[in-house]
């Protein structure tokens, strides 16, 4: 541990610091949360999140730093201007108890996240051979004008308007049939679009811990092939590249290359120790 740290982390939603005195987490579970094998929930706000999502502040100037499971073994930089030091991060004592119940825990929370991957693939599969294509721009807005007159909306589709409780359908068209101004429905426009840009960012960074995580756990219970059914596909197809096997075709003829590829492997050992 020299030259480590237990860095700060906060949460991405209400920015309170985790990992406090008062929010019943142990030492050992910042191994955990810095390893990427488990996600938390804010004792604030009660946001769930990991090490990919939450905010990561250097301890040598408190300023925010970009965190990747791979580096809680190594040295690093936080990469501000005017921050040059070094830092590592802090390996706690994890009790054999503690990390045998880690795995059968970790194991099962894989199991249930590959069989929900599992059915929403199916899920798309059976949309796509049913060929039900996405709704058009027109399509949509009518859509949204027909639920905003329902009372269905909150706000106005085309200027954002939020009708006060209580208004009736007749308004609520009063307003739809007025509703002209193209400036007001451009800055709606321009705002519903920043709010979407926000949304895909959060989603990129819950699909990053997601990620991550998987190939984390799966390292934590040995990194075998034999569970390597467990892995998103992104992941198998990174264990491809990294084994120089071809990343084409379905999960399952990449998890069959990647057999085959361990047992080549182990005749091939198996051979020379009986040479020897």
């Amino acid at each position: 541990n020299d030259g480590c740290f237990k860095t700060q982390l906060f949460c991405p939603r209400c920015k309170s610091q985790w990992g406090s005195a008062d929010s019943g987490v142990m030492d050992f579970d910042y191994n955990f949360m810095m390893q990427g094998l488990k996600v938390y929930c804010c004792a604030l706000c009660l946001c769930d999140f990991g090490c990919m999502t939450a905010e990561h502040r250097c301890p040598l100037c408190r300023k925010p730093f970009e965190y990747h499971p791979r580096d809680y073994h190594r040295q690093v930089t936080c990469g501000n201007a005017r921050c040059s030091g070094t830092f590592g991060f802090w390996l706690y004592h994890v009790p054999a108890r503690v990390e045998d119940d880690l795995r059968q825990e970790a194991r099962k929370e894989q199991e249930r996240q590959a069989k929900q991957r599992e059915a929403a693939a199916a899920r798309v599969a059976r949309a796509a051979r049913k060929g039900t294509g996405g709704a058009s721009e027109a399509e949509r807005r009518a859509q949204g004008e027909k639920l905003f007159v329902a009372g269905l909306l909150d706000a106005c589709p085309r200027c954002g308007f939020e009708p006060p409780p209580g208004v009736s359908r007749e308004e609520l068209a009063e307003h739809l049939g007025c509703c002209t101004d193209k400036k007001a429905h451009a800055a709606h426009a321009a705002a519903v679009a920043a709010a979407g840009e926000r949304r895909a960012k959060k989603a990129e960074a819950r699909d990053a811990q997601a990620e991550a995580q998987n190939l984390a756990v799966w390292q934590f219970l040995g990194g075998d092939d034999s569970q390597a059914w467990l892995l998103t596909d992104t992941q198998v197809k990174k264990q491809c590249e990294e084994r120089g096997l071809a990343t084409d075709g379905t999960k399952e003829e990449m998890l069959a290359r990647m057999a085959s590829h361990a047992s080549g492997r182990k005749m091939l050992t198996d051979g020379e120790a009986g040479r020897a």
